[in-house]
């Protein structure tokens, strides 16, 4: 497996990242449902705004969008974007279901820590639904701790329950 972070000028890398969060939208639609919190078509249009224009999201100043290639097939992807000049946040940590169990999730989470710290961020915040319990074991073996949900994104609102983490890089 290797790691790189997609080149948001070219068409075939934007294609790319907005495929891979378009699969994890979807499995975040279907496991809602499963917890009996469904998300409506509203709600996915707020929380997903890279759905509709990926690079406005990943192409800025201190943001990027990883992806975890095999034989160079993409299998998992997952961003990086600022929140201030000291913190950024990993987004959409997605590896696709027949990669999974295999040391994907962590090696490609090691990957955006290490890009984020290239970036100069010194700490690391996420959001994750509570049903991911793969994925918050993940984090917090990385050494995520729980925090508040503001003061980062006091803007941000979920129509859904959410855990939030942080990480001191």
């Amino acid at each position: 497996m290797s790691t790189r972070t997609l080149d948001l000028a070219a068409t075939a890398d934007r294609v790319l990242g907005r495929l891979l969060v378009r699969e994890y939208v979807e499995a975040t639609r279907h496991e809602s449902v499963a917890a009996g919190e469904p998300l409506s078509d509203a709600s996915i249009a707020a929380m997903f705004p890279e759905l509709v224009d990926f690079a406005a999201v990943y192409a800025t100043p201190r943001a990027g969008y990883l992806v975890a290639e095999d034989h160079r097939a993409a299998i998992a992807g997952a961003g990086v974007v600022p929140v201030d000049t000291f913190t950024c946040e990993m987004k959409r940590l997605w590896v696709r279901p027949d990669r999974r169990r295999c040391g994907v999730a962590r090696d490609l989470s090691l990957a955006v820590i290490v890009h984020a710290t290239e970036l100069g961020f010194v700490r690391m915040t996420l959001d994750v639904v509570p049903w991911r319990a793969a994925a918050i074991a993940l984090y917090r073996g990385l050494g995520f701790t729980d925090r508040e949900a503001t003061p980062e994104q006091p803007h941000r609102t979920y129509p859904v329950s959410m855990i939030y983490l942080a990480l001191g890089l």
